[in-house]
């Protein structure tokens, strides 16, 4: 997947503090995952307890690639959804701008935006085009193993079969795709192959391949650089191995300083009417909290059922929830536990009459009873709320 299809699941379908919509109890491939749970408890124990990155969310990570690791089906799992993200929110490759200095290659094959209205369509009730496409991605392949771009590796047979591949069997497996339908196709591509074709050749063979449609002017510059760079992250992506932003070592201990900073503020720093109560529930922290959300004061009834940790804020609840019905975080927001009259803000002025300020970034789920309902004040203009609710006990996570 590239950047922006990163984006619109952290927006549209979860966030980083792991919420997950509760799946059918029917669902075979859920009771084949809960039974592997079960009977290899003593390997998901390990690796939580071979974790240094000091992140749940990292540990999740781990949890769910030795899950679909002991299922024997890690790497269909990860390409179905990636297939399925790209079938939802592919992005569009951009074209040159008028007269690009770039664009020195005058191509010897159309346009396939020509076939724009076709894209999507199934390859197997569409001959005709398929077949069209697939000669002119041949035009397409012969130009560049004749062009600079492909003589900077060499070797035009292996190439010439990485493209046939790409462009005449995976692009139009299934459905119509070309070069320019989507800017993730090198990817999911590139992830699946991984296993056939050394990866630096294969990375290389497809960027130089679109910075040649860029000198063409069928892809921008831009979207041609954008295939490179992911393509370099990519192997990094699939096999967990991302590089941090800094030095290892730099990077846990500034981490550590800012739990130890988030959880343990200093007594001068809390304000005199911000509530220093308890605010983790040792019991509860470890368990999982089945969330309803519900639109307050819409018909028909708009309700999102989610799953969070207790170990997450009340921050990061009241963030999900805005996200799951769209919100955007640039407005502010709080929330009200209506139980305990407790008010989770970051405002250090005002307080509804009668209630105890906490703050909203250090309070956590682990908090919340199952008869607990907390309203969440969204975008003070418009005064949207939302009423949720825990309708069942937490249960082991």
């Amino acid at each position: 997947m590239v950047d922006p299809q990163r984006t619109w699941l952290m927006q549209n379908v979860f966030s980083f503090n792991l919420y997950r919509p509760t799946p059918s109890a029917e669902n075979e491939k859920l009771k084949n995952y809960l039974q592997i749970i079960a009977s290899h408890q003593a390997e998901f124990k390990e690796t939580l307890n071979d974790n240094d990155d000091f992140s749940s969310t990292e540990d999740f990570n781990d949890l769910v690639y030795l899950l679909l690791a002991l299922s024997g089906n890690d790497r269909e799992v990860l390409m179905q959804f990636c297939q399925l993200v790209n079938e939802e929110h592919s992005v569009k490759v951009k074209a040159p701008r008028p007269g690009a200095k770039y664009c020195t290659i005058k191509p010897q094959f159309k346009d396939p935006r020509i076939w724009a209205d076709d894209e999507g369509k199934t390859s197997a009730d569409n001959p005709a085009t398929v077949q069209a496409i697939s000669q002119n991605n041949q035009q397409m392949i012969d130009q560049f193993i004749a062009s600079a771009d492909s003589q900077l590796m060499g070797d035009d047979k292996t190439a010439r079969r990485i493209l046939d591949q790409f462009l005449n069997h995976f692009m139009l497996k299934n459905k119509i795709c070309t070069v320019t339908t989507n800017l993730a196709a090198p990817n999911i591509f590139f992830a699946g192959t991984l296993d056939q074709i050394d990866e630096d050749l294969l990375s290389a063979k497809l960027s130089n391949f679109y910075v040649f449609l860029s000198h063409t002017g069928i892809v921008s510059q831009s979207a041609a650089r954008d295939v490179a760079d992911y393509l370099d992250t990519s192997y990094d992506i699939i096999y967990g191995e991302p590089e941090l932003a800094m030095p290892e070592d730099d990077y846990q201990d500034s981490l550590i300083q800012q739990l130890l900073d988030e959880l343990a503020p200093a007594q001068a720093d809390i304000p005199a009417n911000v509530s220093n109560r308890q605010l983790i529930n040792p019991q509860n922290y470890d368990q999982a909290y089945v969330i309803t959300a519900e639109l307050a004061d819409f018909k028909p009834l708009a309700s999102r059922t989610f799953v969070i940790k207790g170990s997450s804020t009340i921050e990061e609840l009241a963030e999900t929830v805005i996200l799951m019905f769209h919100g955007d975080l640039a407005h502010l927001y709080d929330a009200i536990n209506e139980q305990t009259q407790e008010f989770y803000t970051q405002s250090e002025d005002f307080v509804p009459g009668g209630m105890t300020k906490v703050k909203l970034d250090l309070a956590t789920v682990s908090l919340l009873n199952e008869k607990d309902k907390l309203t969440i004040h969204y975008d003070y203009g418009d005064g949207w709320e939302f009423k949720t609710s825990c309708p069942k006990n937490s249960t082991s996570y």
